[in-house]
């Protein structure tokens, strides 16, 4: 209870400096406004007695309680105000551009063998042999006119003449025949082909190696977002 009173007391005097703060201030001025800032004075010194005796009656729970409402009654009245406040700041606005990045990477990069070609000439020898043509000749006969039998020359047809009985002479005639006709050449006998012969120099080998493999993005140029 006492230390309700103080509490009051401080208050009143509280009240007293603002009014006599209020009553120098406005000192320089006409009648009218020292009398309308007395009776300002006067109406909050009776509106906080008032409140004191209210608060005086009450549970100093409830006043507690009732201060917490009124802060968040305040600070529920005064949100709107910011968020209409940040509402008014405009949007940010995507600037995208393309830029390159590089990445390293191991790579297997083949490398082909190294060759060079080598002609073999083909390996021969020379042989002499003896070919047949297919030729028509006319050649002459000569046929016993007794047997009938025949020679190819007049020197056997007289001898012929005798072991024939009836043996009265030959007749001669002369007839085509076809006969092979040889003939000596000397010809190239080939033993081995010629051929091509692939050297390697240096064998096909793999090598694994780093390179830097380019790639783009779409970056935004003011926050740095990326899509």
């Amino acid at each position: 209870m006492q230390s309700k009173r103080l509490t009051n007391t401080l208050k009143k005097f509280t009240v007293f400096l603002i009014t006599l703060s209020i009553f120098m201030l406005c000192g320089c001025g006409d009648d009218s406004q020292t009398s309308v800032s007395s009776d300002e004075a006067t109406t909050v010194e009776s509106t906080t007695e008032q409140t004191e005796l209210e608060n005086q009656d009450k549970d100093p729970t409830e006043a507690t309680t009732q201060q917490t409402t009124q802060s968040t009654t305040q600070e529920t009245t005064t949100a709107p105000t910011t968020q209409t406040t940040e509402s008014t700041n405009p949007a940010h606005v995507h600037t995208w551009t393309t830029e390159t990045y590089y990445t390293t990477e191991t790579q297997v990069v083949h490398h082909d063998a190294v060759t060079h070609t080598v002609h073999h000439d083909a390996v021969t020898h020379q042989e002499t042999v003896t070919t047949y043509t297919t030729e028509t000749q006319r050649v002459e006969r000569f046929m016993c006119r007794d047997c009938g039998a025949t020679f190819d020359s007049d020197s056997a047809a007289n001898d012929h003449m005798m072991s024939c009985e009836h043996y009265s002479g030959y007749t001669n005639y002369y007839e085509t025949v076809t006969i092979q006709v040889p003939h000596t050449e000397t010809i190239t006998v080939v033993d081995q082909e010629a051929w091509d012969e692939t050297v390697v120099d240096t064998p096909a080998w793999d090598e694994t190696v780093e390179v830097q493999v380019p790639h783009t993005r779409t970056v935004c140029s003011e926050c740095g977002a990326t899509k």
